[in-house]
């Protein structure tokens, strides 16, 4: 299972998202650029696929979120980098919203 999360949500991102998930995954689909999304339907029940729409605000809000972000009024977000041998510990701390900020998996040096 996984799951997608459509930030642009344009008729090529969200077929793309939709033809990238596995049996049991999610699309979730918050961006507003528009277009559509054709489906397959029997792959919805065969694969257990679910679609979501996700609304947390109007293009006004992003506006003023965009004006405090320039301003410099929002904290900087925490990234904290994570050996790829920790990815399942990383992924654990994640489930359980023990992390606060962005996780970035690093690629051990070959």
């Amino acid at each position: 299972m996984g799951s997608i999360i459509d930030l642009v949500n344009g008729t090529a991102s969200a077929a793309a998202a939709f033809e990238a998930l596995r049996k049991g995954g999610k699309l979730v689909q918050v961006g507003l650029f528009g277009g559509e999304l054709r489906l397959p339907l029997p792959l919805m029940a065969m694969r257990a696929l679910t679609v979501q729409g996700s609304y947390v605000g109007s293009v006004k809000d992003l506006r003023e979120l965009v004006t405090l972000a320039q301003g410099g009024s929002l904290p900087a977000l925490p990234i904290r980098e994570v050996p790829m041998p920790q990815a399942n510990d990383a992924l654990m701390r994640l489930r359980d919203g023990k992390v606060t900020g962005r996780l970035v998996l690093r690629a051990e040096a070959a």
